[in-house]
């Protein structure tokens, strides 16, 4: 795994370099994308709840916090051109900032795959963030933002605090 996120790194630091900061405008995505309406949002989670479902495991519930995550994580990364886990925070502190109060966060991150099927593969194909797609996590949220013609993605999966009935 770490060996595939370091190509995936090099492979960015490369076309950045590349291409020059000229051709790196700043990202086209800067807003939070909304659930109901974002086709992008929507087709990753299907893909995701397709992975989910070949492993026999339950869909995951899009959460509009982890959306927030992650979009604003994917924003980040393009805004700086660094992909990474830890900037801007951590997967978990993010999800905080941006109002989840559930349990657990974990999440999956690329860079410069051109469509949501093939991120996914990527992610399918990799043991840590097949894992997270596929591990004992009940909610998501999705994020991709572009800057020039590099897209970055993110995905963000936790588990919910279930609610204690209270007897009275």
């Amino acid at each position: 795994m770490n060996f595939l996120l370091d190509l995936i790194g090099l492979i960015c630091l490369y076309l950045i370099a590349t291409l020059g900061d000229s051709a790196l405008p700043e990202p086209i995505t800067k807003k939070i994308l909304t659930i109901k309406d974002n086709l992008t949002i929507k087709s990753m989670c299907d893909e995701s709840n397709r992975i989910r479902a070949e492993a026999g495991k339950h869909a995951h519930q899009l959460s509009k916090e982890l959306c927030k995550s992650a979009q604003g994580h994917a924003e980040y990364m393009a805004e700086h051109g660094n992909m990474s886990h830890y900037i801007n925070g951590s997967p978990g502190s993010r999800a905080k900032d941006a109002g989840w109060k559930g349990g657990f966060v974990t999440e999956n991150i690329a860079c410069g795959q051109r469509n949501v099927k093939s991120v996914f593969t990527v992610w399918r194909n990799s043991g840590g963030h097949y894992a997270n797609m596929t591990g004992r996590y009940d909610r998501c949220g999705f994020g991709m933002a572009r800057r020039g013609r590099m897209i970055y993605w993110c995905a963000v999966y936790a588990r919910s605090i279930p609610k204690l009935d209270k007897k009275k």
